[in-house]
């Protein structure tokens, strides 16, 4: 800390490795594969004028996965593996700045974005299979469904904005009035398929993708009891 000023600085490292069995160890699902997160973030608060007041927030990540990837992703009986080795560096940026006129009144405003990164199993290894329902009935009874792995599969990126007022009144209440707007890039989906297999039998592919965006606005009203301090 200096003055009312407050930086901080942090690193992060986390991840996780997978290798997993479906049925029998004939049948491996996710072979090998890990992925880390080395994110390096720097914080503040500060006062830069009388009334004003920012906080920032700077967040610096890759994102390593290491597991291997189908060499034919189109066909549906090739199994043979090749290496998966994908790096992604994301920097997202937070700001928020309050203003305070009078002791009673405030404005907000803030902006930001943020990224989440897929699951290895999304990415990494040979397609799930899942025996069929023999109670479904034909043509169902003979295919079964398998879930593909996307190694191409890109983080959802978030970017979100928000502005707000709060005003305090003489009977300790709070008035707070906010607007937010959201955009998610890269929404996860699952893209549905089906193929007839021998026998007649219908198979359901499942494969993650991303999709195009998802946007989201709010408009909250609030008004609450507060007290400065204590009951």
């Amino acid at each position: 800390p200096f003055g009312n000023n407050l930086l901080n600085l942090s690193y992060d490292f986390h991840g996780q490795s997978t290798f997993a069995y479906i049925n029998s160890p004939a049948d491996i699902s996710v072979p090998f594969s890990t992925d880390r997160f080395s994110t390096f973030s720097l914080t503040g608060s500060f006062v830069p004028i009388k009334n004003i007041s920012l906080n920032v927030g700077l967040y610096d990540t890759l994102w390593k996965v290491v597991g291997v990837q189908r060499v034919n992703p189109t066909s549906l009986t090739d199994t043979s593996l090749t290496g998966l080795n994908r790096s992604v560096s994301r920097f997202d940026p937070h700001f928020a700045v309050t203003f305070r006129p009078t002791g009673d009144v405030s404005y907000r405003a803030a902006v930001g974005s943020s990224a989440t990164f897929p699951f290895v199993g999304q990415v990494s290894g040979l397609a799930t299979y899942e025996q069929p329902a023999a109670s479904l009935g034909p043509p169902f009874a003979s295919g079964g469904t398998l879930t593909q792995k996307n190694p191409n599969l890109e983080p959802e990126v978030s970017t979100s904005y928000n502005v707000g007022a709060d005003k305090r009144f003489s009977n300790n209440s709070v008035l707070s009035i906010d607007l937010q707007d959201g955009v998610i890039h890269n929404v996860f989906e699952q893209l549905t398929s089906s193929a007839i297999i021998a026998g007649g039998g219908l198979e359901g592919i499942f494969t993650p993708i991303n999709v195009g965006r998802l946007r989201t606005e709010l408009a909250t009203v609030r008004y609450s009891y507060a007290p400065r301090a204590g009951l």
